[in-house]
């Protein structure tokens, strides 16, 4: 699990990411975020109000502040804000991952019905099967 004050840094991050790389594509920036808060680290009612109440805080102020035109670093303002920088928090034993890597094998759902695409459904197969060796 990670503290409050990680996962603040953390929507920080992933805010000044998205509109960062946004910059680079023409029209207009859109990306979302999900959603599911829950208490399974057992803090109490108001602690827990407290901190999701203080992590939306953070999200929409990064949001609105990562929307600066400040051409040299688009989206840096998500993180630095009065001195304070808002991305940079550690934690522990963390790793970083080649799971993301299926995303580079996203394609256009086919026009003729719904559904997942099969190459991507095969992709996280085999890296869930890597995984657990």
């Amino acid at each position: 699990m990670v503290s409050g004050d990680q996962m603040r840094n953390f929507v920080s991050s992933q805010t000044y990411a998205l509109r960062h790389f946004a910059s680079t594509r023409s029209g207009p920036d859109r990306f979302g975020f999900a959603w599911a808060p829950n208490n399974e680290t057992g803090l109490s009612n108001a602690e827990f109000v407290s901190q999701t109440g203080q992590l939306l805080d953070r999200l929409g102020t990064a949001l609105r502040d990562s929307g600066d035109e400040w051409r040299l670093d688009p989206g840096i303002h998500a993180c630095a804000v009065l001195g304070l920088d808002w991305c940079r928090a550690d934690v522990e034993g963390a790793t970083f991952t080649h799971a993301w890597r299926i995303f580079s094998a996203w394609n256009e759902p086919r026009a003729t019905g719904p559904g997942v695409n099969r190459r991507l459904v095969t992709t996280v197969r085999t890296l869930v099967r890597r995984s657990r060796r």
